[in-house]
């Protein structure tokens, strides 16, 4: 089974076969701007998925959220800010140290409603489908 996971505007929600999860509905247009940039954003849902693919990360822990971008770095897309976009998160959106003890920056894992910043990484993947991809996040307080 392909899933092809992008982000496009407007996208209708849809669940995830199999699971009781119903995605919000992701309101960024598709990016312009540099490939790579920093963004400062919350996390709306977790989506549950596990990936079928047994090497990876994602195999293990959830990778994909939705979040609602609230800062955009210099060189991202501006006209993302206020709206909420699907994302991969590297290293899952779980705690990395039980996943990947060996992995020199270790993540604490997010949950709704967390707060933080990231570097981001726009990766394309054909002529309209393409992934933002967070590599690296610092969790922020909660006001």
């Amino acid at each position: 089974m392909n899933l092809l996971w992008a982000c496009k505007s407007p996208e209708k929600a849809t669940s995830t076969p199999g699971s009781s999860f119903i995605p919000p509905e992701v309101t960024v247009p598709a990016p312009f701007g540099r490939e790579n940039f920093q963004l400062e954003a919350s996390v709306v849902a977790i989506d549950p998925a596990i990936s079928q693919d047994n090497g990876s990360v994602c195999s293990k822990a959830p990778c994909f959220a939705y979040i609602k971008v609230h800062e955009v770095g210099e060189g991202g897309p501006l006209d993302w800010k206020g709206g909420i976009c699907k994302v991969r998160f590297a290293y899952s959106t779980s705690n990395t140290q039980a996943l990947l003890a060996d992995l020199q920056q270790q993540y604490p894992g997010l949950k709704k409603e967390d707060r933080f910043k990231a570097k981001a990484k726009i990766e394309n993947m054909g002529l309209e489908n393409w992934q933002l991809v967070i590599f690296h996040y610092d969790l922020l307080p909660r006001p």
